[in-house]
């Protein structure tokens, strides 16, 4: 199994990534896991959304459109790529629902 320790490591990244308003310290965590697709829910927005700090966090996904693309969105759950995500086919726009 995975020692606990990395199990800690990866969950306190999870919630920096969600929480920083920081884009840079955002994008070095997806680097550094190679991050391919971020949902953001809301399981996501009620567990990272305490405090107007962690609010601008959440605010990074749809402002930073360079670095996360909706590649798929139904109500108000959204499914953004990263770089690390495999190629759509050309001309694919964003999935909708």
């Amino acid at each position: 199994g995975v020692p606990q320790s990395e199990i800690a490591t990866r969950r306190a990244a999870v919630r920096e990534f969600y929480s920083t308003a920081d884009v840079q310290r955002a994008a070095q965590i997806i680097e550094k896991y190679r991050i391919a697709f971020v949902v953001l829910g809301d399981v996501e927005r009620e567990a990272y959304r305490t405090g107007v700090y962690q609010q601008q966090g959440l605010q990074k996904f749809s402002q930073q459109t360079d670095i996360f693309r909706v590649v798929f969105q139904s109500g108000g759950e959204v499914l953004y790529a990263t770089k690390y995500a495999p190629a759509l086919s050309s001309g694919s726009a964003a999935f909708t629902e």
